[in-house]
């Protein structure tokens, strides 16, 4: 069940200055029965002190229970600022998350294998309207395990959006990961996609 809405028209643009959002899920994720009594409880608040930019706070709590039966709690929350105009785009959040694994219990000997834990990340993006159908975006996207600076993974990406028709868009997106947990710590990928609407 989710409520949403915009609140409280301000300014000579009579922007909406409060976006909401609260909602109860069976928090077990899609396509997946409750296997529990508990839901999960979210909630997003933005406000938009000038057109076109969002501050946001997002929260939520709940309890995930697993295939072996063992409930834990997941807690996580996020800041985060968007800002859409005339074709230019600029987006940044931080999220954290604090929990356990429901698979890191071991019910036989009835302990933790690992955790509690903690994990976070953000990341920074930019797009540049260069012509009518030629976009650019630029990003920096961190996750960091365990919170700290030894588990972090940083993906610096650019990525060339060309809209050739309204219904055609094609991608090439160039990423250098540096990742501190993994054995060969820089890799370079090259991706490329399309769509088209009919």
């Amino acid at each position: 069940m989710q409520l949403q809405g915009d609140l409280f028209p301000v300014g000579k643009d009579r922007r909406r200055l409060i976006r909401y959002q609260a909602a109860v899920y069976n928090g077990n994720g899609q396509n997946r029965k409750d296997n529990n009594s508990k839901k999960d409880w979210m909630g997003n608040i933005q406000v938009q002190p000038i057109k076109d930019l969002y501050i946001g706070l997002f929260g939520w709590t709940g309890t995930f229970t697993g295939e072996n039966g063992v409930s834990v709690k997941r807690n996580r929350w996020a800041l985060s600022a968007i800002y859409e105009h005339d074709g230019w785009s600029a987006r940044a959040e931080y999220a954290h998350h604090n929990g356990r694994n429901a698979n890191d219990f071991d019910v036989a000997t009835q302990t933790w294998s690992d955790g509690p834990w903690e994990a976070d990340g953000w990341y920074a993006l930019v797009g540049v309207p260069i012509t009518d159908w030629l976009k650019i975006y630029g990003r920096y996207d961190v996750y960091r395990k365990d919170a700290t600076w030894n588990t972090t993974r940083s993906i610096y990406g650019i990525c060339p959006n060309f809209q050739l028709h309204r219904n055609l868009c094609f991608q090439v997106q160039y990423n250098y990961i540096h990742d501190r947990t993994a054995v060969d710590r820089n890799i370079h990928e090259v991706w490329a996609q399309t769509y088209v609407r009919f």
